[in-house]
């Protein structure tokens, strides 16, 4: 767009020199092309005299309006003469007219400029002039005045800026969310999902918490435009709204994003589907963050949740693909996971202590990062140094009140009170 322009410069500036060498006195051409080359470097003064001396040489009613229309919006001096001058040669002319109304509406002469936008719109029943009216209706807060020019200008022009026009004023300014919707549902239905109007629509069931109807409306842009976003929009819907077999279905439904249907499989406890779908991922990209999340899913899917027991050839694969990946990647989670793991197996705790104060390097104080810590120092006797860690995460009551916390809590209290030097026969 930018190169569009300097071409066009060039091009004025070329034709400028033509004419300015071709022959002296007026020249129409070289005026027009002067006034053209004025506005596209912004001197809007510069071109509004240009077109009044073309108007005055020519009488050509169409530099005149040129000459008014810039005038008026770049707030030149001479707008009243141009203005009063338009009004004596043009008389009742609906684009000087217009100027004229919009220029009283910028002046708070709300009467005079609802006076000549009836006239207008009864000279010209043109959506634009039904705009201008309703605008002067709705700074008047005659607001059931200004919804049925509004809707007038609708049924000459069914464009998306004057059915948002609608909707604005319903909604923000007369608060019938309903009508809003229905003429939003109604262009949905008959025009399609357009995004600017589908938009606005989800805005407003976002407003109210219709989450159904927001997901709905998310689908039929997808549907609109395969614009993947609209299905992360919606499936953040389901996730906001914690509807996990929800959002799994609709993962499953659209196979866009098996990263989310894997984690989503993870947060449903179903770690079998989300080691396959690991597993799936590891084996095309070699991706180490696939191989951490194989670990994890694995010792999941293959621990007993009330024994805490898991096959050793299990449990050797999980510390195989840890020991590949965790230690190799800069995450916390992958790095305390594994730490815990050793710790609590008593398989390496120093080692296992050393990768959790990796990952509180990544994120201190972190509740569930210290927590594997002080049980690092409890399953080394360290029994005083372990309660200091827990002190630390004693204000976090869901962690304390968890059955994890609670085990950790109490097994270390009863270290101290037993003043134990050692802790591992124990368990």
């Amino acid at each position: 767009m930018r190169g569009n322009k300097a071409i066009l410069k060039f091009i004025l500036a070329a034709l400028l020199v033509c004419f300015a060498t071709a022959k002296d006195g007026f020249d129409e051409n070289l005026y027009v092309i002067k006034a053209l080359l004025a506005v596209e470097n912004a001197r809007h003064d510069e071109a509004t005299e240009l077109y009044e001396q073309l108007y005055e040489k020519t009488k050509n009613t169409d530099y005149l309006k040129e000459a008014l229309r810039l005038a008026f919006f770049s707030k030149n001096v001479n707008f009243k003469s141009i203005l009063a001058l338009s009004q004596k040669v043009l008389k009742d002319d609906v684009d000087v007219l217009r100027i004229q109304g919009a220029n009283l509406m910028s002046e708070n002469k709300l009467d005079e400029a609802a006076k000549i936008m009836k006239e207008l719109v009864k000279k010209e029943d043109v959506s634009k002039n039904h705009v201008m009216l309703s605008a002067v209706y709705s700074m008047q807060n005659d607001n059931k005045a200004a919804l049925g020019e509004l809707e007038r200008a609708y049924e000459l022009d069914r464009s998306v800026e004057n059915l948002l026009r609608i909707v604005d004023l319903l909604y923000n300014k007369m608060n019938d969310k309903k009508e809003a919707i229905r003429h939003l549902e109604s262009s949905r239905r008959i025009d399609g999902c357009e995004v600017e109007t589908c938009t606005a629509l989800v805005d407003i069931y976002a407003q109210d918490g219709r989450y159904s109807d927001m997901i709905d409306v998310y689908e039929s842009l997808f549907e609109a435009t395969k614009e993947k976003i609209y299905l992360e929009k919606a499936l953040g819907v389901y996730v906001y709204q914690k509807n996990y077999d929800a959002a799994i279905k609709f993962l499953q439904k659209y196979s866009y994003n098996d990263d989310a249907l894997m984690d989503l499989y993870a947060a449903t406890g179903d770690f079998a589907k989300a080691y396959k779908k690991a597993q799936e991922a590891f084996d095309k990209s070699f991706n180490l963050e696939y191989q951490a999340k194989i670990a994890i899913y694995q010792y999941e899917r293959d621990t007993n949740k009330q024994t805490k027991k898991i096959d050793k050839d299990s449990l050797k694969q999980v510390i195989n693909n840890f020991e590949k990946s965790a230690v190799k990647l800069n995450n916390a989670l992958y790095l305390n996971y594994y730490g815990y793991l050793l710790i609590d197996h008593d398989i390496d705790v120093k080692k296992g202590i050393d990768l959790v104060n990796r990952a509180l390097e990544l994120e201190p104080g972190s509740v569930f990062y210290l927590d594997s810590l002080a049980w690092g120092y409890y399953k080394l006797g360290e029994c005083k140094k372990a309660d200091e860690i827990m002190q630390q995460v004693l204000h976090d009551e869901e962690f304390v009140n968890s059955p994890e916390g609670k085990e950790h809590i109490n097994a270390i209290k009863g270290c101290l009170k037993k003043g134990k030097n050692d802790t591992r026969s124990d368990n």
